[in-house]
């Protein structure tokens, strides 16, 4: 596996694969890992996204931070200042990812989308929040929780309140029970240690909140990143804990997973309501979902890489001009005076021709341009506009009074179809019988 060698740790090289994408690609996909398995889990989602429609392909990057897989120790664990055991924090760990980034991808460092299992989550969070627009798409799998512990959320049998059948599926033991509980709120505390070395003791006070800080992903405007939140399904997550840590079936149900499932609805809350999926729950998946359904993965990262590169494409025909039509061009904070001139072009239009507007004419008028009120353009700054649009409406139903309608019955002359609005009285012979679909309704 090959090696790079980041300029401030020059005798610590971390293991690395560089995944090439197309030249014309200037995004690039880093995978984080969780704390129980290193960068080979992402092997198989890899090379099924990049069997994928998504033109031009991205470049993915995975590595092993210090102390897993294939990288060495951390040189900060020699240092003074560390605890032993806790050889790097959470900022330490997006200071090497920001030079791993650098020095292996200088051309590609800019635009990133991060995918990431477990504790990788808060890598990516923070990450997003120290590197502001550099971070257009993240894809959180099975996030840890890391502003609770187990010790918080399970009840602990040595209360003097505690009563195993209530608090405990029917029929465990409470040796059973007891050991879970001795065995959960000791591996998984904040400051247990872990064979890498990843200092978590301070993520709960960094990220207390898995909706803040907001994350800002966009170069041209304040918009957040497109996130896809995943979570595990409760029957495999169950079956993996009680293999893996022997904790009662049924306890997940009732404890980890109501945490678990407010936790992934709070991580959608880092971006805008319209670029957050989820939470989704990954088919088939305990924790370790890029491991249990590599398929599901890759499909999920095709969908957020799509996102973000049709944003990119827009923005882009955007700064040069380019666009699909004159209508495009037209910007929300521009659509009330817009939309006024639309508005007034249509008065004039009808009144040239001296007719009085029919009820259901006024009915599909008003609708049309009743759904311009709620758009994000009004505004303080554009409150003039809004009172001159309102204004004009009022002329125009003024103007063309209600109480001239008249609506005579169809005959064969006239050939009303079910379709066609009522006639407008004033106008005799055939010219009644105009049909209204026949006017120009590119003013309206």
């Amino acid at each position: 596996m090959p090696t790079v060698t980041l300029p401030s740790k020059p005798d610590a090289p971390v293991a690395y694969e560089l995944f090439q994408g197309d030249a014309a690609s200037t995004l690039l996909v880093v995978c984080l890992n969780g704390l129980g398995l290193p960068q080979g889990g992402w092997k198989l989602a890899i090379d099924l996204f990049q069997q994928s429609s998504v033109s031009p392909k991205p470049w993915i990057l995975t590595y092993d931070r210090y102390g897993q897989g294939a990288s060495p120790r951390d040189p900060r664990e020699s240092w003074p200042s560390k605890d032993p055991g806790y050889a790097h924090t959470l900022d330490d760990v997006t200071d090497d990812l920001h030079e791993l980034v650098r020095t292996l991808c200088p051309d590609r460092c800019s635009r990133i989308c991060l995918v990431n299992n477990s504790i990788g989550a808060h890598v990516a969070r923070r990450y997003a929040d120290r590197y502001p627009t550099i971070v257009e798409g993240i894809l959180f799998l099975d996030s840890n929780p890391g502003n609770t512990d187990y010790a918080s959320i399970w009840p602990n049998p040595k209360d003097p309140s505690f009563d195993l059948e209530k608090m405990a599926p029917p029929g465990t033991p409470l040796d059973e029970y007891e050991a879970a509980y001795s065995k959960m709120t000791t591996v998984f505390a904040s400051g247990a240690k872990n064979p890498e070395g990843f200092d978590r003791r301070e993520i709960k006070n960094i990220l207390p909140d898995p909706s803040r800080p907001k994350l800002k992903g966009s170069k041209t405007s304040d918009a957040g990143p497109w996130i896809t939140v995943v979570g595990h399904e409760l029957e495999q997550f169950s079956k993996e804990e009680w293999a893996m840590m022997k904790v009662p079936l049924g306890m997940a149900a009732m404890y980890t997973q109501p945490m678990w499932e407010k936790y992934n609805e709070g991580l959608c809350g880092l971006t805008d309501r319209d670029r957050a999926k989820g939470p989704i729950i990954a088919p088939k998946c305990g924790h370790f979902v890029q491991k249990d359904n590599p398929t599901f993965v890759a499909e999920q990262l095709e969908d957020l890489v799509k996102k973000v590169e049709a944003l990119q494409a827009l923005e882009s025909s955007k700064g040069s001009g380019d666009s699909a039509s004159a209508l495009d061009d037209v910007k929300e904070t521009e659509d009330f005076h817009y939309q006024f001139w639309r508005l007034l072009s249509t008065f004039i239009y009808f009144g040239s021709l001296n007719l009085n507007l029919n009820l259901l004419f006024h009915i599909f008028f008003i609708q049309r341009y009743a759904r311009m009120l709620e758009e994000p353009a009004a505004s303080v700054a554009h409150f003039s506009w809004l009172m001159a649009y309102r204004c004009a409406m009022i002329t125009l139903l003024a103007v063309a009074p209600l109480s001239t309608i008249s609506t005579p019955p169809p005959t064969a002359a006239t050939d009303v179809r079910p379709m066609d609005p009522p006639q407008c009285s004033g106008v005799s012979g055939s010219s009644n019988a105009v049909h209204w679909m026949r006017r120009p309704l590119y003013l309206i």
